[in-house]
């Protein structure tokens, strides 16, 4: 992994993604307060259109964002492609629309090529922790909060909450090849539903990613 100080490329980098069509919902309006060797912080107004049914701040979105500030901490250490190997999001309370969050990236370790981050999402005034994250990519979790909801929504008509979320990545995918997705209920506990993602690729049973998330879901 070639290192340096490209601190400078990070936020220009991180600035560009809100011009992509996906980045771009969820980054629009983001502030880049302070760009360091492995390090971001950035502050964020929760925007209407990112909100979910409850009018908190969409999970699949959030991680979207998260994708690009990770990126973009470890992008300011170095200038290699980067690829997601693992990503957990562990929620600690909601945001609503219109709230400014405080979002801070950090490098925190490296082994060989492996770069590990962990983003710290925090209400801007009272500290209140919203979530804890490491690296994911974005898109993918979109789908995947997605898919758990509709396993969760067939059996429950109760408002949905994703609590914890995790992602451990085999292969990759490239584009317009097809995926096969499965999302089954695999275990309750009180209002906790728990749900597993498989994607693999459609014909070579290939797998490419299992997402494992937890739900809360509170009767309507």
């Amino acid at each position: 992994m070639k290192k340096g100080d490209y601190t400078k490329l990070a936020k220009t980098w991180l600035e560009n993604s809100s011009k992509f069509e996906l980045d771009g919902l969820a980054l629009k309006g983001m502030k880049i307060d302070r760009v360091e060797l492995g390090y971001i912080r950035c502050y964020f107004v929760i925007p209407d259109h990112l909100s979910d049914a409850n009018a908190n701040w969409n999970a699949g979105a959030m991680s979207v964002l998260i994708d690009d500030m990770a990126a973009g901490a470890v992008f300011s250490i170095t200038r290699g492609n980067l690829a997601t190997v693992d990503f957990t999001m562990s929620f600690y309370s909601t945001v609503k629309v219109n709230e400014e969050v405080e979002i801070e990236a950090s490098v925190v370790g490296e082994k060989g090529n492996l770069v590990s981050v962990v983003i710290d999402i925090k209400k801007k005034g009272s500290g209140e922790k919203d979530a804890n994250a490491n690296r994911n990519a974005g898109a993918m979790s979109v789908l995947i909060d997605d898919m758990a909801a509709g396993a969760v929504f067939s059996i429950t008509r109760g408002n949905l909450a994703t609590v914890d979320f995790t992602m451990s990545f085999y292969s990759t995918v490239k584009v317009n090849e097809e995926v096969e997705i499965e999302a089954s209920v695999v275990g309750e506990k009180g209002n906790l539903v728990s749900v597993v993602i498989d994607i693999k690729k459609k014909g070579s049973g290939e797998k490419v990613v299992v997402g494992k998330q937890w739900m809360h879901a509170n009767s309507p």
